[in-house]
Formats: C-alpha cells, structure tokens, sequence
C-alpha cells in the first residue's frame, strides 16, 4: 500500500495523521479505526512524512457549523484557502496543536 492510500484510508476511517514539529509522525482517532492502521503506520512512517509535509490541511466550518477538511498540496496559505471558500465561518489549520 502506498502512503497516498494510507492517508485516504485513514481519513475515511476517521483517523487524522499529521506530521509534528519534532518531525514525528502524529495520528488521533477512535482506538477501533485506528488498531488496524498502526502496522502500516509503522511500516510506511518516512514516507508517510514526505506526503504530510508536502500538504498543508485546513478545518473549514460552514455557517450550519459543518467541519469538513481541505488539503492542499503544494501547501496553500491561509489567505488562498480564505479565496477558496469564500463563506466558511472558519479556517483553522488542522494537525498543529
């Protein structure tokens, strides 16, 4: 499985990943999604980095107070993510706390 496919299986299974500031690979989610990911986790750890900090994702609320997640690769700033989606009630990085 490539990292790519890990982060899209991840993401449909409710599990964020995310690259920390120490250059370690950080994950959170419920405990049963995230069981069954750990090996590949462990297995595609470098790569898995490359791609996260290739990335930047955003948490963007609509007015109904709807979250959804954005990533964009290369990287998008917050004033090109604030163009992007124009009535969003609120952009917070995902993945920096």
């Amino acid at each position: 499985m490539t990292a790519s496919a890990i982060l899209t299986r991840a993401r449909a299974a409710g599990v964020e990943l995310f690259a920390k500031p120490d250059g370690t690979l950080g994950y959170r989610g419920p405990t049963p999604a995230l069981a069954p990911l750990l090996p590949e986790l462990k297995a595609h750890k470098p790569d898995l980095l490359r791609l996260l900090a290739a990335r930047r994702s955003w948490l963007i609320t609509d007015a109904d107070g709807e979250s959804w997640s954005a990533s964009y690769s290369p990287p998008a700033a917050l004033a090109t993510v604030r163009v992007l989606w124009p009535d969003a009630q609120a952009i917070e990085p995902e993945g920096e706390s």
